[in-house]
């Protein structure tokens, strides 16, 4: 009588096929989470940059001087279309933490309103919580940083 099925030893190298493919998969899409929390932090601070150069060329339009506003007056609802920050928590004084990871955005007023600075802490699940990546603006109403300038040219 002939049985059919697998023999062991099958049986145990597809377990070791399976094992390898999911030690390969695993890192690789912790590191897609990781990146896209990355690029939704990233995204706000754009947004904020954008938000905060809006509001200094209001400004320079109304009185004629650069001005940026201060901390207590950034705030992420504000720069929302329906005024949601889901995932995030206002820390006051300008600082904003996104719950997933525990990354921050903070916003100063620098140079008694004539500059400012926006940076980004953030320490990736997939990194092993060791990277930071930080980033910074200051005085870009006078040609520094990314924002361009604001005022005459």
């Amino acid at each position: 009588m002939s049985e059919r099925g697998f023999t062991l030893i099958e049986v145990i190298i597809a377990i070791t096929v399976i094992g390898l493919l999911a030690a390969i998969a695993v890192p690789s899409v912790a590191n897609i989470v990781d990146d896209a929390h990355q690029a939704n932090m990233t995204a706000v601070e754009n947004t904020m940059n954008s938000a905060v150069i809006m509001w200094a060329s209001d400004r320079y339009m109304d009185d004629g001087e650069v001005s940026y506003p201060a901390a207590n007056q950034v705030t992420i609802a504000s720069m929302t279309t329906d005024g949601s920050i889901d995932e995030w928590t206002d820390l006051g004084s300008g600082v904003w933490k996104y719950d997933p990871t525990g990354g921050t955005i903070a916003y100063s007023q620098t140079d008694g309103g004539a500059g400012y600075d926006i940076s980004v802490s953030y320490s990736g699940a997939g990194s092993g919580g060791g990277d930071d990546i930080v980033r910074g603006r200051d005085k870009v109403g006078r040609g520094g940083g990314r924002g361009g300038r604001v005022g005459r040219h």
